[in-house]
Protein backbone atom coordinates (compact mmCIF):
# COMPACT_ATOMS: atom_id res chain seq x y z
CA UNK A 1 0.00 0.00 0.00
CA UNK A 2 1.38 3.28 -0.83
CA UNK A 3 0.95 6.61 -0.21
CA UNK A 4 1.07 9.24 -3.27
CA UNK A 5 1.00 13.11 -2.44
CA UNK A 6 -0.10 15.35 -4.92
CA UNK A 7 0.40 19.53 -4.77
CA UNK A 8 -2.62 21.40 -4.19
CA UNK A 9 -3.82 24.89 -6.25
CA UNK A 10 -5.87 27.61 -4.92
CA UNK A 11 -6.46 30.65 -6.88
CA UNK A 12 -4.20 29.57 -9.32
CA UNK A 13 -1.48 29.04 -6.66
CA UNK A 14 0.06 25.33 -6.47
CA UNK A 15 1.10 24.67 -3.12
CA UNK A 16 3.76 21.76 -3.44
CA UNK A 17 6.45 22.41 -0.73
CA UNK A 18 4.90 19.64 1.60
CA UNK A 19 7.08 17.31 3.75
CA UNK A 20 6.72 14.00 2.73
CA UNK A 21 8.63 12.01 5.90
CA UNK A 22 8.99 13.49 9.76
CA UNK A 23 11.70 11.65 11.79
CA UNK A 24 12.82 11.73 15.18
CA UNK A 25 15.91 9.88 16.17
CA UNK A 26 18.29 8.45 13.42
CA UNK A 27 21.55 8.02 11.21
CA UNK A 28 21.97 9.75 8.19
CA UNK A 29 24.53 9.17 6.14
CA UNK A 30 25.70 11.56 3.89
CA UNK A 31 27.91 9.74 1.44
CA UNK A 32 27.26 11.16 -1.64
CA UNK A 33 28.13 14.77 -2.39
CA UNK A 34 24.80 16.76 -1.66
CA UNK A 35 23.91 20.10 -3.05
CA UNK A 36 20.77 22.04 -1.74
CA UNK A 37 20.07 23.54 -4.77
CA UNK A 38 19.57 19.51 -5.77
CA UNK A 39 15.64 18.59 -6.84
CA UNK A 40 13.61 16.53 -4.40
CA UNK A 41 14.73 13.45 -6.86
CA UNK A 42 18.17 13.15 -5.68
CA UNK A 43 18.88 11.92 -2.48
CA UNK A 44 19.94 14.96 -0.94
CA UNK A 45 17.77 17.15 -2.23
CA UNK A 46 14.95 14.80 -0.85
CA UNK A 47 16.33 14.78 2.40
CA UNK A 48 16.83 18.77 2.23
CA UNK A 49 13.32 19.61 1.17
CA UNK A 50 10.99 16.52 1.76
CA UNK A 51 12.33 15.31 5.45
CA UNK A 52 11.52 17.07 8.71
CA UNK A 53 14.00 15.36 11.12
CA UNK A 54 14.97 16.12 14.68
CA UNK A 55 17.21 14.49 17.17
CA UNK A 56 19.25 12.77 14.25
CA UNK A 57 22.89 11.99 13.82
CA UNK A 58 24.68 13.49 10.94
CA UNK A 59 27.69 12.30 9.41
CA UNK A 60 28.90 13.84 6.06
CA UNK A 61 31.33 11.68 4.60
CA UNK A 62 31.00 13.50 1.09
CA UNK A 63 31.06 17.23 0.17
CA UNK A 64 28.33 18.84 1.02
CA UNK A 65 27.26 22.90 -0.37
CA UNK A 66 24.70 25.30 0.21
CA UNK A 67 25.46 28.06 -1.80
CA UNK A 68 22.13 29.07 -2.18
CA UNK A 69 19.98 32.68 -3.06
CA UNK A 70 17.57 34.30 -1.63
CA UNK A 71 15.10 33.12 -3.38
CA UNK A 72 15.77 29.56 -2.91
CA UNK A 73 16.35 30.34 0.68
CA UNK A 74 12.57 31.64 1.13
CA UNK A 75 11.13 29.36 -0.91
CA UNK A 76 12.71 25.99 0.20
CA UNK A 77 14.15 26.76 3.69
CA UNK A 78 12.59 29.51 5.77
CA UNK A 79 14.94 32.23 4.49
CA UNK A 80 17.88 30.54 5.77
CA UNK A 81 21.33 29.91 4.30
CA UNK A 82 22.62 26.77 6.70
CA UNK A 83 24.44 24.01 5.04
CA UNK A 84 23.53 21.43 8.30
CA UNK A 85 20.61 22.16 11.12
CA UNK A 86 20.50 19.83 14.38
CA UNK A 87 17.71 20.39 16.37
CA UNK A 88 16.99 18.16 19.20
CA UNK A 89 13.09 17.45 20.57
CA UNK A 90 11.01 17.08 23.56
CA UNK A 91 11.94 12.82 23.81
CA UNK A 92 15.36 13.86 23.88
CA UNK A 93 17.60 13.55 27.47
CA UNK A 94 21.17 14.38 26.57
CA UNK A 95 22.74 16.38 24.12
CA UNK A 96 24.39 13.56 22.74
CA UNK A 97 20.76 12.47 20.59
CA UNK A 98 21.47 15.22 17.98
CA UNK A 99 25.04 15.39 16.61
CA UNK A 100 26.90 16.45 13.53
CA UNK A 101 29.90 14.89 12.40
CA UNK A 102 32.05 16.27 9.44
CA UNK A 103 34.61 13.73 8.12
CA UNK A 104 38.09 14.73 7.60
CA UNK A 105 39.13 15.52 4.67
CA UNK A 106 35.28 16.94 3.60
CA UNK A 107 33.96 19.95 3.18
CA UNK A 108 31.39 22.15 3.92
CA UNK A 109 30.52 24.96 2.17
CA UNK A 110 28.31 27.96 2.28
CA UNK A 111 27.12 30.95 1.03
CA UNK A 112 24.05 33.53 0.01
CA UNK A 113 24.47 34.24 -3.28
CA UNK A 114 23.11 37.68 -3.33
CA UNK A 115 24.36 41.07 -1.21
CA UNK A 116 22.60 41.01 2.33
CA UNK A 117 23.47 41.58 5.75
CA UNK A 118 22.64 37.59 6.66
CA UNK A 119 25.18 35.94 5.97
CA UNK A 120 25.21 32.00 5.92
CA UNK A 121 25.85 29.45 8.93
CA UNK A 122 27.70 26.51 8.80
CA UNK A 123 26.22 24.55 11.13
CA UNK A 124 23.66 25.02 13.58
CA UNK A 125 23.00 22.73 16.75
CA UNK A 126 20.26 23.27 19.46
CA UNK A 127 21.13 20.66 22.45
CA UNK A 128 23.44 18.37 20.32
CA UNK A 129 26.75 18.40 19.19
CA UNK A 130 29.14 18.83 16.54
CA UNK A 131 32.55 17.07 15.91
CA UNK A 132 34.50 18.92 12.60
CA UNK A 133 37.07 17.24 11.43
CA UNK A 134 36.56 18.51 8.02
CA UNK A 135 36.65 21.85 6.74
CA UNK A 136 33.78 24.55 6.83
CA UNK A 137 33.81 27.38 4.61
CA UNK A 138 31.40 29.90 5.17
CA UNK A 139 31.00 32.78 2.66
CA UNK A 140 34.01 32.44 0.75
CA UNK A 141 33.36 34.30 -2.56
CA UNK A 142 34.20 37.65 -3.97
CA UNK A 143 31.23 38.99 -2.33
CA UNK A 144 31.20 37.89 1.21
CA UNK A 145 28.05 38.46 2.93
CA UNK A 146 28.13 39.94 6.62
CA UNK A 147 26.97 38.19 9.56
CA UNK A 148 28.59 35.05 8.94
CA UNK A 149 28.79 31.91 11.58
CA UNK A 150 31.02 28.87 10.86
CA UNK A 151 29.13 26.77 13.98
CA UNK A 152 26.17 28.61 16.00
CA UNK A 153 25.66 26.31 19.13
CA UNK A 154 23.00 26.93 21.16
CA UNK A 155 20.89 25.48 24.63
CA UNK A 156 23.26 22.65 25.88
CA UNK A 157 25.51 22.09 22.88
CA UNK A 158 28.55 20.92 22.82
CA UNK A 159 30.96 21.74 19.54
CA UNK A 160 34.58 20.71 18.97
CA UNK A 161 36.35 21.71 16.11
CA UNK A 162 39.65 19.71 14.69
CA UNK A 163 39.96 20.92 11.60
CA UNK A 164 39.14 23.73 10.03
CA UNK A 165 36.70 26.64 10.10
CA UNK A 166 37.04 29.65 7.06
CA UNK A 167 34.32 32.49 7.45
CA UNK A 168 34.24 35.85 5.28
CA UNK A 169 32.31 39.21 5.93
CA UNK A 170 31.72 42.29 8.15
CA UNK A 171 30.92 41.19 11.97
CA UNK A 172 31.63 37.28 11.45
CA UNK A 173 31.83 34.99 13.86
CA UNK A 174 33.85 31.23 13.51
CA UNK A 175 32.43 29.69 16.52
CA UNK A 176 29.60 31.20 18.40
CA UNK A 177 27.93 29.75 21.46
CA UNK A 178 24.64 30.89 23.46
CA UNK A 179 23.75 29.03 26.53
CA UNK A 180 20.09 29.73 24.96
CA UNK A 181 18.68 29.75 21.61
CA UNK A 182 17.43 33.60 20.92
CA UNK A 183 13.84 33.44 18.28
CA UNK A 184 13.70 36.09 15.32
CA UNK A 185 11.63 38.63 17.70
CA UNK A 186 14.43 38.84 19.75
CA UNK A 187 13.36 36.86 23.43
CA UNK A 188 15.48 33.80 24.96
CA UNK A 189 13.73 30.52 24.73
CA UNK A 190 14.34 28.80 28.08
CA UNK A 191 14.44 24.64 28.20
CA UNK A 192 12.39 24.28 25.21
CA UNK A 193 12.94 20.29 24.80
CA UNK A 194 11.13 20.02 28.58
CA UNK A 195 12.27 19.46 32.33
CA UNK A 196 13.69 15.61 30.70
CA UNK A 197 16.37 17.21 28.75
CA UNK A 198 19.42 17.98 31.16
CA UNK A 199 21.78 20.71 30.59
CA UNK A 200 19.85 22.70 28.73
CA UNK A 201 21.06 26.79 29.11
CA UNK A 202 24.74 26.07 29.04
CA UNK A 203 27.04 25.86 25.51
CA UNK A 204 30.78 24.66 25.23
CA UNK A 205 32.97 25.55 22.29
CA UNK A 206 36.41 23.80 22.09
CA UNK A 207 38.82 24.27 19.18
CA UNK A 208 41.59 21.74 18.27
CA UNK A 209 41.99 23.14 14.65
CA UNK A 210 42.06 26.47 13.27
CA UNK A 211 39.78 28.91 12.63
CA UNK A 212 39.97 31.78 10.27
CA UNK A 213 38.15 35.11 9.80
CA UNK A 214 39.01 38.30 7.15
CA UNK A 215 36.20 40.30 7.83
CA UNK A 216 36.37 43.87 9.85
CA UNK A 217 34.47 43.25 13.08
CA UNK A 218 34.50 39.38 13.10
CA UNK A 219 35.21 37.47 15.99
CA UNK A 220 37.24 34.47 15.89
CA UNK A 221 35.57 32.49 18.97
CA UNK A 222 32.45 34.14 21.26
CA UNK A 223 30.36 32.98 24.04
CA UNK A 224 27.23 34.02 25.58
CA UNK A 225 25.60 33.08 29.07
CA UNK A 226 22.23 34.58 28.35
CA UNK A 227 20.99 31.92 30.92
CA UNK A 228 19.55 34.51 33.97
CA UNK A 229 21.05 34.05 37.67
CA UNK A 230 23.86 32.02 36.06
CA UNK A 231 27.49 32.89 35.97
CA UNK A 232 30.30 32.79 33.66
CA UNK A 233 30.85 28.79 33.82
CA UNK A 234 27.23 28.42 31.94
CA UNK A 235 29.33 29.50 28.85
CA UNK A 236 32.78 28.19 27.64
CA UNK A 237 34.87 29.09 24.98
CA UNK A 238 38.70 26.66 25.57
CA UNK A 239 40.84 27.34 22.61
CA UNK A 240 43.09 24.36 22.88
CA UNK A 241 46.77 24.10 22.62
CA UNK A 242 46.44 22.99 19.20
CA UNK A 243 44.27 25.53 18.47
CA UNK A 244 45.28 28.08 16.23
CA UNK A 245 43.03 31.38 15.78
CA UNK A 246 43.75 33.92 12.93
CA UNK A 247 41.57 37.25 11.89
CA UNK A 248 43.38 39.32 9.57
CA UNK A 249 40.17 42.32 9.39
CA UNK A 250 40.72 45.10 11.52
CA UNK A 251 38.78 45.67 14.39
CA UNK A 252 38.52 42.24 14.85
CA UNK A 253 38.80 39.72 17.81
CA UNK A 254 40.09 36.37 18.14
CA UNK A 255 38.33 35.32 21.85
CA UNK A 256 35.29 37.48 23.15
CA UNK A 257 32.66 36.72 25.99
CA UNK A 258 29.47 37.97 27.72
CA UNK A 259 29.09 36.75 31.22
CA UNK A 260 31.47 33.36 29.84
CA UNK A 261 35.22 31.60 30.45
CA UNK A 262 37.00 32.20 27.51
CA UNK A 263 40.39 30.09 28.13
CA UNK A 264 43.27 30.69 25.18
CA UNK A 265 46.03 27.46 25.27
CA UNK A 266 46.82 27.68 21.80
CA UNK A 267 47.41 30.50 19.38
CA UNK A 268 45.72 33.70 18.86
CA UNK A 269 46.74 35.86 15.89
CA UNK A 270 45.64 39.35 15.38
CA UNK A 271 46.97 40.74 11.92
CA UNK A 272 44.31 43.52 11.24
CA UNK A 273 44.41 46.66 12.65
CA UNK A 274 42.61 47.91 16.32
CA UNK A 275 42.29 44.63 16.55
CA UNK A 276 41.95 42.59 20.43
CA UNK A 277 42.99 39.25 21.19
CA UNK A 278 41.01 37.85 24.15
CA UNK A 279 37.80 40.31 25.04
CA UNK A 280 35.62 39.80 27.81
CA UNK A 281 32.72 41.65 29.38
CA UNK A 282 29.52 41.43 32.35
CA UNK A 283 31.29 39.57 34.65
CA UNK A 284 33.29 37.37 32.77
CA UNK A 285 36.49 35.35 33.22
CA UNK A 286 39.35 35.01 31.13
CA UNK A 287 42.41 32.78 31.04
CA UNK A 288 45.59 32.92 29.06
CA UNK A 289 48.12 30.00 29.07
CA UNK A 290 48.78 30.27 25.45
CA UNK A 291 50.15 32.70 23.04
CA UNK A 292 48.16 35.67 21.27
CA UNK A 293 50.38 37.33 18.78
CA UNK A 294 49.33 41.17 17.56
CA UNK A 295 50.50 43.33 14.64
CA UNK A 296 52.36 46.43 15.06
CA UNK A 297 49.73 49.45 15.41
CA UNK A 298 49.85 51.82 12.89
CA UNK A 299 48.03 54.16 14.76
CA UNK A 300 49.29 56.20 17.61
CA UNK A 301 45.45 56.66 19.29
CA UNK A 302 43.80 53.71 18.05
CA UNK A 303 46.16 50.05 19.08
CA UNK A 304 45.75 46.85 18.84
CA UNK A 305 45.46 44.95 22.20
CA UNK A 306 46.01 41.64 23.27
CA UNK A 307 43.77 41.14 26.53
CA UNK A 308 40.84 43.50 27.48
CA UNK A 309 38.53 42.94 30.09
CA UNK A 310 35.75 45.16 31.89
CA UNK A 311 35.71 42.36 34.77
CA UNK A 312 38.50 41.68 37.30
CA UNK A 313 38.40 37.74 36.88
CA UNK A 314 41.61 37.06 34.65
CA UNK A 315 44.48 35.33 35.34
CA UNK A 316 47.73 34.81 32.41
Amino acid sequence: MGVVLNPGTEGGQTFNKFKELAIDDGTINFDVATDKNEGDSTPGGFFFKKVLGQRLKLNVNENLTARLSSATANEFYNGQVVGLEANSSEKATTNTEARVNIASGKIVDVARTDGTDKGGVGVFVNYGQVNNSGTINVEKDSSANSNAVGIYAVNGSEVTNNGSVNVSGEHSIGLLGMAYRVDTTGKIVVDEFGTGAVGQGTVNIVNKGSVDLDGQGAIGMFAKNNKAGTTFTNAVALNDTTGVITTTGNKAVGMAGEEATLTNRGTVNVNGQTGTGMFAKSNSKIENDGTINIASSTSATETNIGIFTEDQKYSN
